[in-house]
């Protein structure tokens, strides 16, 4: 006999022998601690208000081998279904769920009992149920790389989400958050799919979408000058008129490259106020750029104006 076939057989043997091992030791009963998910079903027309426990911390105890496979697949929860529930029997819109009641609602295989349960009884507070329409709000941490930058407002797709839950929750809603997308050293524009934020998952029950699609448009820094400018005047009181000299001005931008490649100097809005103007000390004053996000004003020739008010006859 060769010594590979020797090999052979003394590897087949050895896991032979480990598997009848671990089987014999796995078929005996066993104690075990593990967080298991927590799955309530509201009163119908009603949606949890408060904050609950995503998990509970549960003492189990069955056979060595059960145990082991509900860990691997950790298809375990625990599920309280109060949809037949009539919400008049509830007191002030809340209710306590004993150590009983959890003990008795796990979706486990049945030989394994519960034996110990962490927090021991749960509130819960529960709203009327209402359908509400929200702008999503993207939470970005985004760092484009040294002479690059984020030009305008990220575009995303689909900007509204409609959301079901408790009102007392979704009255107060504004906008629906993402989760923070994180990006670093960004030299081209990105696209991605970035999820919603689940913080409100006790809240919600239901949502038309989960995720949406954003894209960041990166591009190189570049400057550019912008002649003949026109500077406009503000809150001028009936009776006066101001006449600013020069009433145009040249002005210097820094931002992407193709974003000042397209810009027209007519949107670029130079503004004076009259509140501004002092008839004591003042001969010039110093206008206001109103530019497109992700423009960065440098300078402006001149960068003060001449003023003269006059009264209208």
């Amino acid at each position: 006999m060769g010594l590979a076939r020797k090999l052979g057989i003394l590897f087949a043997a050895i896991f032979f022998a480990l598997t009848l091992w671990t089987y014999v030791h796995l078929a005996g009963t066993y104690e075990f601690e593990t967080d298991i998910p927590l799955e309530v079903t509201p009163p119908t027309g009603l949606a949890l208000a408060g904050e609950i426990p995503s998990s509970i911390h549960a003492k189990l105890q069955g056979a060595g081998w059960e145990l082991v496979l509900m860990d691997i697949t950790k298809d375990a929860k625990f599920t309280v279904d109060l949809s037949a529930r009539d919400p008049q029997t509830l007191q002030s819109g809340q209710l306590y769920l004993t150590t009983e009641e959890l003990s008795a609602s796990p979706l486990m295989p049945q030989d394994i009992k519960v034996l110990k349960i962490q927090p021991d009884s749960i509130r819960l507070i529960f709203g009327r149920e209402i359908t509400k329409r929200l702008p999503i709000s993207p939470r970005l941490d985004v760092q484009p790389a040294d002479g690059f930058t984020l030009v305008g407002d990220p575009l995303i797709a689909p900007g509204y989400i409609t959301v079901s839950g408790s009102s007392a929750v979704l009255d107060s809603l504004r906008f629906f958050p993402t989760k923070v997308l994180r990006l670093r050293n960004l030299r081209e524009s990105v696209t991605k799919q970035l999820e919603l934020s689940d913080s409100l998952r006790e809240a919600i029950t239901d949502r038309t979408i989960t995720s949406i699609t954003i894209k960041l448009n990166v591009q190189a820094v570049a400057e550019k000058v912008f002649t003949d400018v026109p500077v406009t005047v503000d809150a001028v009181p009936p009776g006066r008129d101001v006449m600013l000299m020069p009433q145009t001005v040249t002005v210097t931008l820094r931002g992407g490259v193709d974003q000042l490649s397209d810009l027209e100097s007519s949107e670029i809005k130079a503004r004076v106020s009259y509140n501004m103007l002092s008839f004591d000390t003042a001969t010039s004053v110093k206008p206001e750029f109103h530019l497109p996000k992700g423009l960065e004003f440098l300078t402006s020739d001149p960068p003060e104006l001449k003023f003269i008010v006059r009264k209208q006859e």
